[in-house]
């Protein structure tokens, strides 16, 4: 499923719905949706993920001149464009697998969430930003550069989404995590320390949406 830029509108007021779907594909039936995306909430975990996929390509595209600081404010422009609430809502859909029901109960041994799906959003928006802005490397050193945007990405969405905060001070907060970064160098470190804060505190808000 792909958007486009004027699917925006309907995602702000309406949320991420099949509805919103068969809008935006009047060829499309309900039928031919669950086939596709299977029961609720599978079309709109289709969708939410559809609308990252866009704000990721369009912030580096609409950014690329300004550079990987400018990429990223853009990137969190979207989300304040889309809503916050909006923006939590498509992320926590987007990051949290089908549950399966297993024999024997055992589907209580299964972690309630997964942290990787969220890393992995993380891990794209910084790659797409380093490939742009040049920072690929032909060896090792073609992740260090990755794992650090990722970590002052996801941090400063967490920021964003869950905290009251308005665009400007999210910058502030964004400018801080890129000057950190860049003093300690501490790449690997800095990513390893955020993952965990950042799985337990969107283990809050996705519960805090019922999903």
């Amino acid at each position: 499923m792909k958007l486009t830029p004027s699917a925006l509108p309907l995602l702000r007021s309406q949320g991420f719905s099949a509805r919103i779907i068969l809008a935006l594909n009047p060829s499309l039936t309900p039928h031919a949706l669950n086939a596709l995306h299977g029961p609720s909430p599978g079309p709109e975990r289709a969708l939410a993920r559809a609308w990252l996929d866009l704000a990721r390509a369009e912030s580096v595209s609409q950014a690329r001149e300004q550079g990987v600081r400018g990429m990223l404010r853009e990137r969190l422009r979207w989300n304040e464009e889309l809503g916050v609430d909006r923006a939590a809502e498509a992320l926590a859909l987007a990051v949290t697998p089908d549950r399966v029901k297993l024999p024997f109960g055992w589907d209580h041994f299964v972690p309630a969430f997964n942290p990787l799906p969220l890393l992995a959003h993380g891990f794209s928006m910084a790659d797409a930003i380093a490939s742009t802005a040049s920072l690929a490397r032909p060896d090792l050193s073609w992740y260090p550069p990755r794992l650090s945007l990722a970590s002052v990405y996801l941090s400063t969405e967490l920021h964003q989404l869950s905290e009251d905060a308005t665009l400007q001070s999210t910058y502030a907060f964004l400018d801080r995590r890129l000057e950190d970064a860049e003093r300690v160098k501490g790449v690997v470190q800095g990513s390893t320390e955020y993952a965990d804060y950042i799985a337990r505190s969107w283990i809050s808000i996705i519960k805090s949406r019922g999903l």
